[in-house]
């Protein structure tokens, strides 16, 4: 169901043609909370970018909402070059191991571990070369998954477009300031409970969850 016929869809049960900017935010608005609470697998990919000799910190991607962790370091541009997983730090940790990494001259080596922090991943040890691939897998949230024209589509699968109407409909009616019947709708939208175990958004997730892999829907080469 594209936008345009998610449109009418919600139309025939919030009997207004004055508010078709106020659904489509309202229908985004719905999108980005899901994705909030977990990492759909039509909304994930994977990213590589190279490394820069004596550079310790790669910015992540400015959609990403979910980092998958482990980050891998692939050893080279070669089709046959191995590659690793990298240890985990906190940025604490990340501190003691390597407390001025942008002095002069810093020391360089293959690096073996990172820490994520100001929407960066911080290599340890410093790369001792820029043939190095940092590889990734991300989940996004934000700008890019809005339904912007009439023909775009949620990537959820049709099975859930009743879901997406119900937390289109609270949302709306909320807004108008008919709060019992936005109630009616959240509750069918949300649950009782809050986030995975309640509602239609809980049933999304756990019907997600029992996937034995999400796997990797889309690629963007050489960029992270």
């Amino acid at each position: 169901m594209n936008r345009l016929n998610f449109l009418a869809y919600v139309k025939r049960t919030f009997k207004r043609d004055d508010k078709d900017t106020e659904i489509y935010e309202a229908l985004n608005d719905t999108i980005k909370d899901i994705l909030g609470r977990h990492q759909f697998a039509d909304y994930n990919f994977q990213s590589w970018v190279n490394t820069t000799l004596g550079q310790e910190d790669y910015t992540l991607p400015a959609t990403l909402l979910h980092l998958r962790h482990p980050i891998r370091l692939i050893e080279g541009f070669a089709t046959n070059n191995s590659g690793k997983t990298l240890k985990f730090y906190t940025k604490e940790e990340y501190d003691e191991l390597e407390p001025n990494p942008n002095r002069t001259s810093p020391a360089t080596v293959e690096p073996t571990g990172y820490a994520v922090y100001s929407n960066q991943i911080l290599l340890y040890p410093i790369p001792d070369k820029a043939t190095y691939i940092i590889e990734i897998n991300w989940g996004e949230g934000h700008t890019d998954v809005e339904l912007d024209s009439d023909s775009d589509e949620h990537r959820f699968g049709t099975h859930w477009d009743e879901v997406l109407k119900w937390g289109t409909l609270f949302r709306l009616f909320a807004g108008v300031g008919l709060y019992e019947e936005g109630e009616y709708w959240r509750k069918l939208y949300e649950g009782t409970e809050y986030g995975r175990n309640g509602g239609a958004v809980g049933r999304m997730i756990a019907r997600e969850s029992d996937k034995a892999a999400a796997g990797i829907t889309n690629v963007q080469n050489n960029s992270l």
